[in-house]
Formats: C-alpha cells, structure tokens, sequence
C-alpha cells in the first residue's frame, strides 16, 4: 500500500514519513516543495515527488493508494488560505480523480468553531473549517485529526481522542500525533470520523476504538 504524505518536509510530515518507515506494509512517498528538500528522504530510502500545492500537483497523486495531508502554512510565509484551504481542496478533488478513497488530514483542534480558539489563530481556524468541511462532503473515506497545540517533544503514545476532548488548554506532541495518522490507516473505525486529539492516558489504538 503506497501512501502519499503531503507536507512531507514539515515538523510533523517528517515525523510522519519515519513512523510509515516502521512499519513494511507501507510504501511512502514524500511530496515536497522543491528538489533541494530530496536528501532527508533519499537517506531514509523514501520515494520523492515535487509538488507545490500553489501549483500543478496532478503528477504526485500517481500510484497512490491513501493520502495523508500533513501541509500547512504555518510561519514559511506561505498564504494560509493558499494551503490550509485551496490546498487541501485541491489534493482532495486529485485523490477523487486519480480513485484514491482513503484521505487522512491532520486539521487543528477548533477548526470547526474557529469562533472559540485562541483570536490570533482565528484566520487559520477559519481556512481550516473549510476545507475540513469540504472534505467531509467529498465522499471520500476521510478521517481529520484536530490535534491541540503541537510540541516538539518525544511522544507518550498516550493520548486522548474524541469528538470534543476535556479542557480548554490541551497539548500533544508532533511525534504522538504523527503516530496516531498512521495507526488510523489500520484503525478502520476512525474513517468517516473528525476528532480531537491531546495527551493522555489512553493507548493510541484504545483511544481510536472509541472516537
């Protein structure tokens, strides 16, 4: 099973690619902004494709059979609508032409009440709803993953998950988050779901059991 990761060179996509490494029923390949971005993959032994998702990204879509989204504008300078939006709409109307049913977003905690985040993610949040509702009307076999504030830190792989998760301020770290995106390749319960996700004191495939 060939999984195309876009956003691949980010904090969590890379953290994503080296979980799917782990594991042999996958085979990854990693969509990335630009050829210098080659030499982290190449070392891991990780197919690369070119693809700005401000452009044509038709080509990265090829032989894929599930999609995890992982891009997001963050502080690159990119526009969040440009990628948290458009982009996100155009690797799902790609996944739907090239018959790729399965789709896995990693979205943001919020995003479907940007009213009640944090104000200064408010344009985020909003380009973010709309492409989390866009996907949930695409007929794929969706799963988005709404993780609270990301850290850096090693991963517990303890978390919890559900539609709405308990408390205001919730954390988990890119390495858990990464982890959760693939088991839901695995975990079939979790398709045709959105769910929150922080740290916790559940095991990743118990939590998934019951989002």
């Amino acid at each position: 099973m060939k999984i195309l990761v876009a956003g691949a060179n980010g904090k969590t996509g890379k953290l994503i690619v080296e979980e799917l490494q782990k594991h042999t029923e996958y085979n990854t390949k990693a969509m990335i902004r630009t050829s210098e971005q080659r030499a982290y993959f190449e070392e891991l032994g990780v197919e690369t494709v070119v693809a700005d998702l401000e452009e044509s990204i038709a080509h990265a879509f090829e032989d894929a059979d599930a999609v995890i989204f992982a891009a997001a504008a963050g502080s690159g300078g990119h526009d969040v609508n440009a990628i948290d939006h458009l982009g996100v709409i155009k690797a799902v109307d790609e996944a739907k032409a090239k018959g790729i049913q399965r789709f896995i977003l990693i979205s943001s905690r919020y995003a479907d009440r940007p009213a009640e985040g944090p104000p200064f993610l408010k344009p985020y949040l909003e380009a973010k709803e709309k492409s989390d509702a866009y996907l949930e009307r695409s007929g794929l076999d969706y799963t988005i993953i709404r993780p609270g504030g990301l850290l850096d830190s090693e991963g517990t792989e303890h978390i919890q998950a559900a539609f709405r998760v308990k408390g205001e301020v919730g954390m988990i770290s890119r390495a858990d988050v990464a982890k959760v995106a693939v088991a839901c390749l695995k975990e079939q319960g979790t398709t045709g779901k959105a769910f929150e996700l922080v740290s916790g004191e559940d095991g990743i495939y118990d939590a998934l059991k019951s989002v």
